[in-house]
């Protein structure tokens, strides 16, 4: 299987961390991850065999052959699939709104990109299936996004808010920035609530649970609980509690599954090759 990974162009850096793809070999079948909650959101667009989804109440199906992934509560198991192949839009935490999106509506679903942006979603699936290059698929797609690109956000200092519980989930709490902010703690969950549906506290919580979660699948050989203590949790038994009310399994179940399947979770792009 083949895996490519692109910087954006700069007017797009600020909002979307990275462009990547997978294309699958011929007659290959990849297992798939199981997708767990997070802070972000995926834009998918395929030109292989779309995903099939099996979440934890039992739903799922095929997804739309391009769709969004804004995965808050759910946890979502892919099952393996052959032929595939996707060009994938990684949007920072808390940017949909600035391409038109409101966050709050999209949680836990995959929305197609027609159902998101209408006859212009559904042209963008039409032209990136006419270009067999993952470059040429890329230059689309941002053109695409560029022209949904809105100079200010709906809510600029929740914006702000959720980048800075995204990058410090373990060192600050709630109450320090609403005081940063000054934002009463009411008014602070009031918008908090209004752009992503979630309050600022499950916000902090996921996103300390993503960051370990990443970390400890990267980094096979370290202990995940060991990983937890340095991302913000009191002790193991807080992770271990936290992981399982979140995925419905304990963490060393999950991992031991987990490392010997493919997944999600990009190395920084500081630390691999990005034209």
């Amino acid at each position: 299987m083949r895996i490519r990974q692109l910087a954006p162009v700069a007017p797009l850096q600020p909002f979307i961390d990275r462009i990547w793809g997978w294309q699958a070999d011929a007659g290959e079948v990849v297992a798939l991850p199981i997708l767990l909650p997070g802070t972000g959101a995926e834009l998918y667009i395929h030109h292989g065999q779309p995903f099939r989804r099996h979440t934890g109440d039992g739903g799922g199906g095929r997804v739309a052959q391009s769709h969004l992934s804004c995965l808050r509560r759910e946890t979502v198991a892919l099952a393996p699939t052959p032929d595939i192949g996707f060009i994938a839009v990684r949007f920072r935490a808390g940017m949909l709104s600035r391409f038109g999106v409101r966050e709050r509506d999209v949680i836990d679903g995959a929305p197609s990109a027609e159902d998101l942006w209408g006859a212009a979603g559904r042209a963008l699936l039409r032209t990136a299936g006419e270009h067999a290059t993952f470059d040429n698929k890329a230059a689309l797609v941002q053109d695409f996004l560029l022209g949904l690109l809105r100079g200010r956000a709906d809510d600029p200092l929740i914006e702000q808010a959720m980048a800075m519980l995204y990058r410090r989930s373990a060192a600050i709490s709630v109450a320090d920035m609403s005081k940063a902010l000054d934002l009463g703690p009411r008014q602070l969950e009031r918008r908090f609530r209004q752009v992503c549906g979630l309050t600022a506290a499950e916000f902090r919580g996921l996103s300390r649970f993503q960051h370990t979660v990443r970390r400890a699948t990267l980094a096979a050989t370290d202990s995940p609980g060991g990983i937890a203590l340095g991302r913000g949790y009191y002790d193991q038994s807080h992770f271990i509690h936290d992981f399982h009310r979140r995925v419905g399994r304990p963490p060393r179940a999950y991992f031991a599954e987990a490392r010997t399947r493919t997944h999600f979770y990009n190395p920084s792009r500081s630390l691999v090759d990005m034209p």
